[in-house]
């Protein structure tokens, strides 16, 4: 239970984390907990209500659902919403009570507390967290694509099960967890005080004794309105951050902070006054805004590229007959076997006329059954191919009549057109279009960065690292001064020593480590996009910089 509720905050961080850098709704997840009877489901919850899970941590959090609990309607009420990010349930325990119809796509994380030999009931209740929650898609984020079966004495039959090819589990892959550290309790996402913030609060600490707490409050609201006014007058003729200095384009500004403040508290009951209190701190916050943007903020572009017209061919070749087109004579018995005495006979099958249609269609017509198969682009090739194919099942069955290769072909056409088409895959090439750059504006806004902060703590970058590389990603690091964030949590140790480069080197003026969304970089034929790992400035150019253990730096990915 203790490593399924590890597994489960994992999650939960990971996916708030998703949802804030990704601009969707947060989707909480919850944990199901299978139990061998009912009076075991009591004890279990029992046990996660209690002080001993996480010092009571799930009070509240736990809803129980066997047959004498399935009738509570209030328990009926909670159970419907497990979707709803108001309720507060994270552990549903049962008993066999949820039946396969169940369609929740929040199930991350399932406890089989019970064994069981039957494998539909381990693919009912393991099918049940296969949904995916953001519009039933693959994210391309593990953690919120994954769902967690925790191992227990029975597994092994899950893992047999896994391993048959029709199994819904094919995919099952496992993970082992580090020995828990409390330290890793209780962490929650935070927004990262950026440079700018930072300065803003201290103006306010400055007038501190002249304003009130509410304005104070209206003073970093005003300080947003400013930069998002900023990034979007990107597209009216301002080519860099010093053109912000001008008159024309800081009134400009002023008005379209005051368009946001007013939208902002359009449905607040004292909606004009709020606005009047925040529109009289505009043009201070301006010059402060503007002063930052200039000193600290990198000019990042806003820019999309993406590879357009991508052609895939399959190049011309001879089709490789010397395995699989052998085909034996067709034997037309159908074999019964009785029930009672397992005595077995044949029976002799007629012909059915069903397989006249010539060889060379049949299998045309299950190669253009690939994807990538197009008939219209290579009906050439397919035809050459499938002609050397049918000539070599010829010349393995001498004299064979064309009804007999007829029928032949129509029970062996799935074999050899798999292998028609495994041999076509390895002649196929992607020719890569031209890279289009879609719009160009002068910079972007720098985007808000989550970090994900524990009971680790802070450390600053000047502080040695910890003896133990691993323990390097789970601290705060702060103490930056050429970065617009203040704070960062670093993948690697080698993320840490390039930052401590960054901070020291005379030539940087500025850095930042970019959020996933900063940058709309497409590459893999569009299929992947690219996240440089920092951004950094000198005063010859603006450097992306992507750092790589030793051993990586040739694959081709990474190239």
């Amino acid at each position: 239970i203790e490593d399924g509720i590890t597994c489960h905050e994992r999650t939960k961080l990971a996916i708030e984390m998703y949802a804030k850098q990704n601009g969707l709704p947060v989707v909480k997840p919850f944990i199901l907990v299978a139990c061998r009877d009912i009076n075991h489901a009591k004890s279990v919850e029992e046990l996660l209500q209690s002080d001993r899970i996480y010092h009571g941590a799930y009070k509240g959090k736990v809803l129980r659902i066997d047959s004498s609990s399935k009738k509570d309607e209030d328990i009926e009420r909670q159970f419907v919403a497990l979707e709803s990010p108001d309720n507060e349930i994270e552990i549903v325990v049962h008993v066999n009570m949820l039946k396969e119809g169940w369609d929740v796509n929040n199930l991350y994380t399932i406890i089989p507390l019970r064994a069981s030999n039957a494998a539909i009931l381990i693919e009912q209740t393991i099918g049940r967290g296969l949904r995916l929650p953001y519009g039933g898609q693959r994210t391309g984020n593990k953690d919120v694509d994954t769902l967690t079966v925790i191992a227990h004495d029975n597994f092994q039959k899950v893992i047999e099960e896994a391993n048959k090819s029709n199994s819904l589990l094919k995919r099952v892959s496992f993970i082992e967890l580090e020995e828990r550290d409390e330290r890793e309790q209780g962490g929650r996402v935070e927004t990262t005080p950026t440079s700018t913030e930072q300065k803003i609060q201290k103006q306010i600490e400055k007038v501190k004794g002249e304003i009130s707490e509410k304005s104070k409050q209206y003073v970093i609201q005003v300080g947003k309105a400013v930069e998002t006014a900023i990034s979007n007058i990107a597209a009216e003729g301002v080519a860099s951050f010093g053109d912000l200095q001008k008159k024309e384009v800081k009134e400009k500004l002023r008005e379209k902070a005051i368009a946001t403040i007013k939208e902002s508290v359009k449905d607040s009951l004292f909606a004009e006054q709020d606005a009047a209190e925040q529109i009289a701190q505009v043009d201070e916050v301006i010059k402060i805004v503007v002063e930052d943007y200039k000193n600290n903020v990198i000019e990042i572009p806003r820019i999309v590229v993406e590879q357009q017209n991508i052609k895939a061919i399959f190049d011309d070749f001879d089709l490789d007959t010397s395995e699989g087109y052998n085909l034996d004579e067709l034997r037309r018995e159908i074999i019964r076997q009785g029930l009672t005495d397992s005595t077995d006979f044949e029976v002799f099958a007629g012909k059915s006329g069903s397989s006249k249609r010539p060889a060379v269609e049949q299998l045309i017509a299950s190669l253009i059954d690939f994807d990538d198969v197009d008939y219209d682009e290579i009906s050439d090739l397919l035809y050459k191919l499938v002609g050397q194919a049918v000539d070599a099942i010829r010349s393995n069955a001498p004299g064979i009549a064309n009804d007999d290769l007829n029928e032949r072909v129509h029970a062996f056409k799935q074999n050899l057109a798999d292998n028609i088409y495994k041999q076509m895959k390895e002649h196929y090439r992607i020719i890569p279009g031209e890279f289009k750059i879609n719009r160009v504006l002068p910079f972007s806004k720098i985007l808000d960065q989550q970090i994900i902060v524990n009971n680790w703590g802070t450390l600053d970058f000047h502080e040695p690292v910890p003896a133990q590389k691993s323990a390097v990603v789970k601290f705060v690091y702060v103490g930056f001064k050429k970065s617009y964030y203040t704070k960062y949590r670093f993948d690697s140790s080698t993320e840490l020593d390039f930052s401590f480069i960054l901070e020291t080197n005379n030539e940087v003026l500025k850095w930042i480590r970019p959020v996933p969304n900063q940058f709309n970089i497409y590459w893999s034929s569009g299929a992947k996009k690219y996240e440089p790992d920092f951004i950094v400035e000198t005063e010859e150019a603006i450097y992306m910089c992507e750092t790589k253990a030793e051993k990586d730096v040739n694959d081709p990915d990474v190239q």
